[in-house]
């Protein structure tokens, strides 16, 4: 992708925030154990994560990176940070942790994800950086008091369009003038969303940049562009509602996947979309494989004409829940037993037990079968007892049910 490709390779080649810039570089310059930590905090696409890895290569750091909306609670922060923290090698050596999206941590119910973070501050031990997009988030706030905050701004727009006008010459692609400045103005100072706008823009055919540009769905979120697209009304309109979103197509693929399995939809039409939808999963991940980046141009007609052929108009909505409604009650009224079962099935799937449950258990009922005999043994592999048998039994009756 062309963020990744023609992205700055040091510190002088990014664009925009140049005092921040250079406040933090020297902040990490001047670091001694027992200083403040650092938190970066501004709109996504300004370079804040970009800024943190160029600052590390540049004095030397080994940078030891956690994306904190994916790792939310204490037990998984210790569970990566651990092992390195318990080490010397740390201490001695020049090592930063980089902490990105702390906004998205938990707080309460005992996760104890900022707590953790406040101890990493406390002991002060190593240089400790944290970046969130907002700042009235009572979670950042808490961490602000303790930090020194570096904030960013949207780029300019001219600056945005002088960028992409480089990365067009260096990649021997066309857009005009005009759609240039479409893009740098829907962006609203986001390079990366400018960037991939370009790109996705880059491989059109003439008429197809004539209708997307002369639009402003150029400036569709995520949520918008998939709900303009469960309803739309012919593959052309369900296409460029698809295109009109600026984010990564990995994202797409995800929230194509969410929403459809949080609708409801049952029988042969739910497994021909979720084929789909891998089919599509399985090109992303092709391209990531072999650098083929510019195959990403098609990515968004074949999602589009193929899931837009299953699904029946207006029978899916989007969603970003990465569990079906139904299944989250269920595990309320059966938690224990659930968790129980989530825990012992990740131990075999190296994966977390939450997506142990809500992802391939359904599926691994479908293979085992709804015999009761089959499920007992089953059981007893997982060394568990009658009371996951009979929650499995009805995951099982509730699957089968589904399927007919």
């Amino acid at each position: 992708m062309w963020v990744e490709r023609y992205g700055p390779k040091n510190i002088k080649d990014m664009v925009g925030n140049e005092e921040t810039r250079i406040s933090f570089l020297n902040w990490l310059k001047d670091w001694k154990k027992g200083s403040k930590p650092a938190i970066l905090i501004g709109p996504p696409g300004t370079g804040k994560t970009t800024l943190v890895h160029l600052a590390a290569d540049e004095l030397g750091y080994n940078l030891i990176e956690l994306n904190a909306s994916d790792v939310r609670t204490k037990d998984k922060m210790t569970q990566k940070l651990g092992p390195t923290l318990s080490t010397h090698s740390l201490f001695n050596g020049k090592s930063l942790i980089f902490l990105d999206e702390v906004d998205g941590m938990y707080y309460r119910q005992d996760r104890g994800g900022i707590e953790f973070v406040q101890e990493l501050i406390d002991s002060g031990r190593v240089p400790l950086v944290m970046a969130a997009n907002i700042e009235d988030d009572k979670k950042v706030i808490k961490l602000i008091r303790k930090s020194k905050v570096f904030r960013f701004r949207r780029v300019v727009p001219r600056l945005v369009e002088l960028y992409i006008e480089d990365i067009l010459k260096k990649d021997v692609a066309k857009l005009s003038k005009e759609s240039i400045r479409l893009i740098v103005r829907e962006a609203k100072g986001d390079m990366r969303a400018a960037i991939n706008t370009a790109q996705s823009l880059a491989g059109l055919s003439t008429e197809e940049l004539s209708s997307v540009v002369s639009s402003r769905n150029l400036a569709y979120s995520l949520k918008e562009s998939f709900e303009a697209f469960f309803n739309a009304d012919s593959q052309e309109e369900a296409y460029k509602a698809l295109i009109a979103s600026k984010v990564p197509p990995r994202d797409k693929v995800k929230i194509a996947y969410l929403s459809v399995i949080n609708s409801g939809l049952k029988g042969d039409t739910l497994i021909k979309a979720l084929e789909k939808i891998g089919e599509a999963d399985k090109i992303v991940n092709m391209i990531g494989t072999t650098q083929e980046w510019r195959l990403l141009r098609y990515l968004d007609r074949l999602l589009a004409y193929s899931l837009f052929n299953t699904l029946p108009k207006g029978s899916v909505s989007y969603s970003e829940e990465d569990m079906p409604w139904n299944l989250k009650v269920r595990m309320w009224n059966e938690g224990k037993v659930l968790k129980d079962i989530g825990g012992r099935l990740s131990k075999f799937l190296h994966i977390s037990s939450r997506e142990a449950v809500s992802i391939f258990m359904p599926y691994l009922l479908v293979v085992i079968g709804k015999e009761k005999k089959s499920l007992e043994r089953f059981i007893r592999l997982l060394g568990l007892g009658e009371s996951a048998l009979k929650v499995m039994v009805k995951e099982s009756e509730r699957v089968f049910l589904k399927v007919r």
